[in-house]
């Protein structure tokens, strides 16, 4: 976007003083023991290192803040670290307001929370993980509370962090204690998902009993209660905690009780100024406070109720005498309970209310106070036209953004844009259109932009922007063809500046070549080169992207090109713009594996994997991690890549859909869960019936490949034959015909073979057979050898077949793919079963035991298993290294020693629960155990 953009701001500091806990408040936790009893399970689970979150819900008044408070003031006894927070209901669009305040009580500050500095494109996921990652440490010295009161006025990003953390905290020492009322809104929602998973614990808080509410009673009377009294405050209080307290109050200051009353409708309501006994001054002082919510300056308090000096200190020493307000010291004062505060607001007028948020906007601002507690009053203060209550909306908004905080950054954006009217500039309207894509309200943002376009002081820059924007929604929604077409424009837009027009076709292929046809990724890298010059930033970049766009159609001309960024890469002399590292590192890495040269690949994948995790992006984590999987699958090392992939998604807020769905869909599948694979395999059909045909080739592809083995399995072949017939054809219409970037080759071979498609076979040889010339791979090259002994097998030349048979198993023992390799035996295996020849069909068979069940295979290890019993031959000797656990076996054993269940280990090492089922199966195999009961103890 052009100058016009707006200037961002610090990170919200919070600017009240810590809530002053000393003893519990008496009275209120009366027939509370249950709640309690497990609330001090809690404490020992968390000093066992164990972690977990509970909610106290329960209507306003019913001691949930005074149950909190109370376990706030045995752990701080104890000696344990709380960050205790509470929500204000004019804090909501505070960016983290609730989360930062906890986190700052327990020593964390804006400067380990900030994610300005940390170069890629994703800073929500980052603030989430990073936070994570920050709790994680400070545990290590001390368990944690995080007490967060009144969740129900929670901002949104906060209840969003409160969800990424209470996944991912069982292993730690770390407990969540939240309070909120049961009404439906989003923080209940939130909850109830958790406890419908079973990963939270929720207490719900009822009305005291009649003989709980005259021993409350007598307490505060300090005298006992008639039956009469008795009576008229459990009536009145309709046993609610609190208003039993006011009404016990009300009696010892000679008041009636009638004035306090229980409304289906209107809640709890009661009169203040005569039950108070406070004067009019102070009550309209009250008033006035009541507009900052349950907390309050009193300065500001008494500023906005335009009392003098004298005038608002006997006003808020009536307040507090009168048990109404708690002074906290530090110039801070909190009403006793919010209901107060809900109250007196209500006592308002409307256009009373727009007055005092309007007169508390610019006293907020005077007096040089952060910009998110200002920004909230001037929209509630109606300030339309306010070109200050704009600016600052519109700083908080994109300060918000900035850290990540998009809900806040929409609240404050969109407040911004409706105070301006129809004096919004083009660049706030912009901004609030690139935060809705951010949070994919695509259909908001799309009408912004198109307002900005039809406007009359639109300038190319500006047109260009917008329409970039507009083509990254299309891709969010995928729409790859408009993406493609609003991109063009784009850089249309701009055709008089080359360099401008070249950056923004870089941005297009940098977005859409993961799902863009390869002709389309090659043509728009060739304009952006002649765009751009050699000496650009981009250039570099775009060869690059050139280049794996020709490889990824069978031509290795842009090889040395490859070889150079590979070279650059290990010396940190690669120039590339910090927003698309993680794009090039993934292009580098796929290029180099498509060259066979799976140590260059996994070298800039484990790179960059450790820069993530050290800057704090889930995002670079995730994709790296997901694209190191592959690696670890045509490697041989299942259980290594299945634990990646789990520990991927599992920091993560976003699933990675369609890359992950296909990771998993694989790897499951030679594990033979057929559950997980059935699972992955609908989300990864979602996305391919999402798309237009040929766009989404490369997942589409994985989808036919991974149906074809099921189907095959199955008995059905034909369909699976027809299903690799429709990779073939994708291959063509999208360019993708390089034989590495999704291996089905060989499963179609068998497919159109068991089919007696024998046509099929010869053209996709011969198609494999050019390609593994052009490009010199061995692993083409191996799957040609093996499909023309097939061939051969099935047409029933069996000498020459036994030839061909072993050359193709000598072409796979020289090729980085074991599993291949196995199939390769186990097919050679069962050619020779088949020409009754079984005492020399189980060598090749045992082999291929031997290297599945190194591999992780369950899969091929199964079939090969099968083929040599009808061979009449017996299961082969373990192979050496399956006899020892490897390092993630000895970690999952480790903990089941301890007594973990497999949910807390998955917890604890960032797996899935079937991951760590499959892993203690391994454990008890190789250890000669039939349970986990005999692991109890053991030392790992």
């Amino acid at each position: 976007m052009p100058s016009e953009r707006l200037t961002t701001t610090a990170t919200f500091q919070p600017g009240y003083a810590e809530p002053k806990v000393g003893e519990p408040p008496r009275g209120l936790l009366f027939e509370r023991e249950a709640p309690e009893a497990v609330l001090r399970e809690m404490l020992a689970d968390v000093r066992s290192g164990r972690g977990g979150h509970t909610f106290l819900v329960a209507p306003a008044g019913f001691g949930k803040t005074a149950l909190l408070d109370a376990v706030v003031h045995q752990w701080r006894d104890e000696g344990l670290r709380v960050g205790h927070a509470v929500a204000n209901s004019m804090e909501r669009a505070i960016p983290f307001g609730l989360l930062d305040q906890s986190i700052y009580m327990l020593g964390g500050t804006n400067a380990i929370e900030d994610i300005t500095n940390v170069d890629f494109t994703e800073p929500s996921s980052s603030r989430l993980y990073r936070t994570w990652r920050w709790l994680e440490e400070a545990c290590a010295r001390d368990p944690l509370l995080l007490a967060l009161d009144d969740l129900h006025w929670s901002d949104d990003d906060s209840l969003e962090l409160l969800n990424y953390l209470c996944r991912r905290i069982a292993h730690l020492p770390i407990v969540i204690l939240a309070t909120l009322r049961p009404e439906p809104d989003r923080a209940h929602q939130f909850i109830n998902d958790l406890v419908s998973n079973s990963e939270a614990k929720l207490i719900s808080l009822g009305a005291l009993s009649k003989h709980a509410s005259s021993a409350l009673s007598t307490q505060i009377l300090e005298r006992e209660v008639t039956e009469i009294e008795a009576e008229a405050i459990w009536h009145h209080s309709a046993g609610t905690p609190l208003l039993i307290k006011i009404a016990a109050e009300t009696l010892r200051q000679g008041s009636s009780i009638s004035l306090l009353k229980m409304d289906e409708k209107e809640g709890l309501q009661f009169d203040l100024e005569r039950f108070a006994g406070v004067e009019r001054e102070a009550l309209y002082y009250a008033k006035a406070a009541s507009i900052f919510g349950v907390r309050f300056r009193r300065s500001q308090a008494a500023q906005l109720a335009r009392v003098q000096d004298d005038g608002g200190v006997s006003a808020h020493e009536q307040l507090v005498r009168a048990k109404l307000v708690v002074d906290l010291g530090g110039g801070w004062s909190r009403f006793v309970h919010p209901l107060f505060a809900q109250n007196l607001l209500a006592s308002l007028t409307p256009s009373t209310r727009e007055e005092f948020h309007g007169r508390a906007f610019r006293l907020l601002v005077d007096a040089g106070l952060p910009d998110g507690e200002a920004a909230e009053h001037a929209y509630a203060g109606a300030l339309v036209g306010d070109p200050l209550a704009i600016e600052v909306s519109a700083r908080v908004g994109q300060s918000a953004a900035a850290q990540g905080a998009f809900e806040a950054a929409a609240t404050h954006l969109a407040h911004a844009v409706e105070l301006a009217g129809d004096r919004a500039s083009l660049s706030l309207r912009f901004a609030h259109a690139g935060v809705l894509v951010a949070l994919t309200r695509v259909e908001e943002a799309r009408v912004l932009c198109e307002g900005i376009l039809t406007d009359h002081m639109v300038t190319a820059s500006v047109r260009s922007d917008v329409l970039r924007l507009l083509a990254q929604a299309a891709h969010i929604v995928s729409q790859p063809e408009d993406a493609q077409r609003l991109f063009d424009e784009a850089a249309a837009a701009v055709t008089n500046d080359p360099p401008a027009e070249g950056r923004m076709l870089l941005y297009a292929v940098l977005t859409c070549h993961g799902t863009s046809k390869v002709p389309w990724t090659e043509t728009t890298t060739r304009r952006a080169l002649d765009l751009l010059p050699e000496s650009a930033v981009e250039y570099a970049t775009l060869e690059l992207v050139h280049a794996y766009a020709l490889l990824l159609g069978g031509d290795p001309a842009g090889a040395e090109i490859i070889e150079s960024a590979l070279t650059s890469w290990r010396t940190g002399s690669f120039v590339v713009d910090s927003s698309s590292r993680w794009t090039v590192a993934f292009l580098l890495q796929g290029a180099t594996k498509l060259f066979e040269h799976y140590e260059d690949s996994a070298q800039v994948l484990e790179t960059e994997y450790q820069r993530g995790r050290r800057d704090g992006s889930p995002i670079l984590i995730a994709t790296t991690a997901i694209s190191y999987t592959d690696n670890l699958h045509r490697l041989g090392r299942v259980p290594e890549a299945i634990a990646l992939v789990d520990e991927a998604t599992s920091i993560s807020r976003y699933t990675m859909t369609p890359w992950s769905n296909v990771a998993n869909a694989a790897l499951y599948l030679e594990l033979d869960q057929d559950d997980e694979v059935a699972r992955h395999l609908a989300e990864l059909e979602n996305f391919v019936a999402s798309v237009p045909y040929g766009y989404g080739a490369i997942a589409a592809m994985w989808r036919d490949l991974l149906e074809a083995r099921r189907l095959l399995e199955a008995g059905r072949p034909e369909e699976a034959s027809d299903l690799m017939s429709d990779a073939r054809a994708l291959s063509v219409a999208s360019g993708v015909v390089h034989p590495l970037v999704v291996p089905w080759a060989p499963v179609g071979i068998e497919a159109h073979l068991r089919a007696g498609r024998y046509d099929l076979v010869e053209s996709l040889i011969d198609h494999l057979d050019v390609l593994a010339h052009r490009l010199d791979l061995r692993w083409p090259t191996a799957v040609v050898a093996l499909g023309r002994a097939q061939l051969t097998a099935a047409v029933g030349d069996s000498d020459v077949a036994d030839g061909l048979f072993e050359a193709a198993i000598k072409a796979h023992h020289s090729t980085e793919m074991p599993i291949f390799c196995a199939e390769a035996l186990l097919a050679y295996g069962a050619h020779l079963r088949r020409t009754r020849r079984v005492i020399e069909a189980r060598a090749p068979l045992r082999e291929a035991v031997t290297l599945a069940e190194a591999s992780g295979s369950a899969r091929v290890a199964r079939q090969a298993l099968a083929e040599l019993a009808v061979a009449g031959g017996r299961h082969p000797r373990p192979h050496p290294s399956s006899t020892a656990l490897t390092s993630r076996e000895i970690e999952v054993a480790r903990l089941a020693s301890e007594g973990r269940s497999n949910a807390e280990i998955g917890a604890a090492l960032y797996l899935s629960v079937k991951t760590v089922e499959h892993h203690l199966g391994h454990v008890y195999l190789k250890l000669g155990m039939s349970s986990r009961r005999a692991l109890i103890g053991r030392q790992f």
